[in-house]
């Protein structure tokens, strides 16, 4: 958490052109959010998580190396029972129904299927924050 008590998100996507539209997205709307990191593979920003600082993700599904399932499935059996929020955004169809799923089995999950708007990320977004405060 930063200095403000915002939440620092880590945004993981090969593509730096969707990377820097959720940035900007969730800059503009996302109140909670205080910094915004980003990885290009899953491999990268699982390091990046294990480091600590990181309170929230949104991982593209469809990665090179490391999936964006096999990175969530990686960090929820590393955090000791309390596992990051995560948003999993998917453009491909093939696997749209293995990441649905996936966010479905959590209760710290969502699922956005590209194209997404801005707006769909901050709802997303906002819902698994409040979420994870419950916790």
């Amino acid at each position: 958490m930063t200095e403000t008590g915002r939440k620092t998100l880590l945004v993981v996507d090969d593509d730096p052109d969707m990377r820097g539209y959720v940035r900007r997205a969730v800059s503009r709307l996302c109140p909670f959010v205080g910094e915004v990191r980003e990885a290009s593979t899953g491999h990268q920003a699982l390091e990046m998580v294990r480091r600590g600082g990181i309170e929230l993700l949104i991982t593209d599904v469809q990665l090179p190396g490391l999936d964006g399932i096999s990175l969530c499935r990686q960090l929820d059996s590393s955090t000791g029972g309390r596992p990051c929020p995560v948003l999993l955004i998917s453009g491909e169809s093939s696997r749209t129904s293995d990441a649905f799923e996936f966010a479905a089995s959590g209760p710290h999950r969502a699922f956005l299927s590209k194209p997404f708007n801005a707006h769909q990320i901050s709802t997303a977004l906002a819902a698994l924050e409040e979420s994870a405060e419950r916790r």
